[in-house]
């Protein structure tokens, strides 16, 4: 009996025992999972925890914020540089900013790394040389769709490293000379100038002039596009934009251009001039001549035609045969040609007859008036001119084929040669 009573109870402890390590195991995996979701969940990093809110993205080297249509330019005070030691991309556009001529960050700091910024459609409209000032290492500047209408000196002169700097429709609506003074107060610069700035865009500004020397401080400047505007000619101070390579005055108001073009601008290789207005007459011929050179190229030439005069209209400029002095050269041939001689000979015969049998060889208003008074005497007069030269006529072309006639010449040049397919030169 005490056997079986010491069974029983070693069986009751076996059930509590085993109930006992049911339960640890429970909270085992408790522990398990709750130290898995605490070690799942992640602290935002410094730059995440500074990021500029709503409406924007940001990591170590980026901080991006697209149409998130901020008023002003605080924002750019909560990028700061403890935050953001290692950003080197600045994205931020769609806002309102207006005038941001005090400077985009913290008075004092300085983002060494950053050399891309986006500030594309921003409503900007006053910049000064205290915008760009904490940014000196910044090469790619896009300041796209904007609206600046005033400037200080040296705006982009704190930029030391700019190479590509785009500006298209960037510029405000101003009076053609304003804008001129605008955008030469924009390139201003104190010291060396833009060495490194090798491509500027100012396409879509409405631009009706601009000064010789404007670019004249961009001294490594390889690529100028003036697409889009209203220029009518463009000139360069002596010894500016001595590197430039290519030009796209495509889009403007030119209806002839000077070989003076090339002239100063000893490095111009590529040119686009591409829907514009162009008069083919005889002005335009030292440049076509000159364009026929294998050693320019001419980008989108299927687009580059004639306007004016109505006999080239739509014609392409680079597939013209003909010498465009030729139509007033033919005009003068015409009047001296072979089948004219004789009876413009007789007309000026005739001519000189009347005018020696007129009561006076003076050629004075009275004494035509005088001649021409007696209406039958000048008809008689005209009907015997008219039958001596049908005479003469009939008699001429009788005999012509008796004259020789001079072999027919050739006149122009075989035609410019096409290059629908010329590309674009490589920038940065």
């Amino acid at each position: 009996m005490c056997r079986d009573a010491l069974l029983v109870t070693l069986l009751l402890l076996l059930l509590l025992l085993a109930q006992r390590l049911r339960t640890c195991r429970y909270i085992m995996a408790s522990i398990e999972v709750k130290s898995n979701y605490i070690g799942s969940r992640r602290y935002p990093t410094q730059e995440e925890a500074s990021c500029p809110r709503p409406g924007c993205v940001c990591n170590v080297t980026h901080v991006i914020c697209v149409n998130s249509r901020f008023k002003n330019s605080d924002v750019f005070q909560q990028i700061h540089e403890r935050a953001f030691p290692h950003i080197d991309t600045l994205i931020m556009t769609g806002n309102r900013f207006g005038d941001i001529s005090d400077g985009l960050f913290t008075e004092g700091e300085t983002h060494e790394n950053l050399s891309l910024m986006n500030l594309t459609g921003n409503g900007i409209v006053k910049v000064s040389s205290l915008t760009f000032k904490s940014t000196p290492a910044v090469q790619f500047l896009y300041l796209n769709d904007n609206d600046i209408k005033q400037a200080g000196r040296y705006v982009f002169e704190p930029m030391k490293r700019l190479r590509l700097l785009d500006m298209t429709g960037a510029i405000g609506r101003r009076p053609a000379g304003s804008k001129a003074d605008l955008i030469s107060i924009l390139f201003e610069a104190e010291q060396r100038g833009f060495v490194e700035l090798a491509e500027l865009k100012l396409a879509n500004n409405h631009i009706e002039n601009l000064h010789k020397d404007t670019f004249c401080k961009m001294l490594g400047l390889r690529r100028l596009d003036l697409s889009m505007n209203n220029l009518t000619s463009f000139e360069v101070a002596v010894n500016c934009l001595r590197s430039l390579e290519a030009l796209d005055l495509s889009r403007n108001h030119f209806t002839t251009f000077s070989t003076t073009l090339w002239e100063s601008l000893e490095s111009l290789s590529t040119l686009d001039i591409s829907e514009n207005p162009l008069h083919c007459d005889c002005s335009l011929q030292p440049f076509a001549m000159l364009a026929k050179q294998e050693k320019y190229s001419f980008v989108n030439q299927g687009k580059t035609t004639c306007t004016s005069p109505p006999s080239r209209a739509g014609r392409n400029l680079f597939e013209l045969k003909e010498d465009l002095c030729r139509k007033k050269w033919l005009e003068f041939r015409h009047f001296y040609s072979p089948s004219c001689h004789f009876s413009c000979f007789l007309v000026f015969f005739f001519v000189s007859c009347f005018l020696s049998k007129a009561p006076t060889v003076h050629l004075s208003n009275r004494l035509f008036i005088n001649i021409f008074n007696s209406e039958k005497h000048y008809l008689n007069f005209f009907l015997r001119i008219s039958l001596s030269s049908s005479k003469s006529l009939m008699a001429y072309r009788h005999y012509r084929t008796r004259t020789p006639t001079r072999s027919s010449t050739q006149f122009g040049y075989s035609g410019l040669d096409s290059d629908d397919g010329a590309l674009h030169p490589e920038f940065v």
